[in-house]
């Protein structure tokens, strides 16, 4: 079993870092990025891109405020939740960021089951069990 993750906060910057067992999150609010960094130095980043379909996402997935607060934190907790959903599977990591910072692609419905499980962890942690359980009768 690895250890759980750790953040800290840089002093120079509001930049988070969080630490997993085989790659670490960087979360940048300031220049709007988060990058999923892998023990040999690969990495994917993902910026907000504020355009209607991913606002209307965020919405859906019960994040509040602004079209950019919105986007970017359904973003900022996606790449950590995309790990935290792997390491709570067994996994040593994500494998569907893991392909993008690769540049490879994985069996079909590899990356669909992820993204359904990150999906539902993020309208889980945002709205709560009683919205969520009416909506799976």
């Amino acid at each position: 079993m690895h250890p759980p993750a750790t953040s800290l906060s840089l002093a120079d910057t509001d930049e988070l870092v969080y630490c997993f067992a085989h790659c670490r999150v960087l979360i940048d609010p300031d220049g709007r990025g988060v990058t999923t960094r892998f023990e040999d130095g690969a990495e994917v980043v993902a910026r907000p891109n504020l355009d209607q379909a991913s606002i209307a996402r965020a919405r859906a997935l019960g994040y509040r405020g602004s079209d950019e607060a919105v986007e970017w934190a359904m973003i900022s907790d996606r790449h950590l939740l995309h790990t935290l959903v792997a390491e709570a599977q067994g996994h040593p990591w994500s494998a569907t960021l893991r392909a993008m910072a690769h540049g490879y692609s994985l069996t079909p419905g590899v990356v669909e089951q992820e993204e359904r499980l990150v999906l539902f962890a993020q309208r889980l942690s945002n709205v709560g069990l009683d919205c969520v359980l009416p909506a799976l009768s």
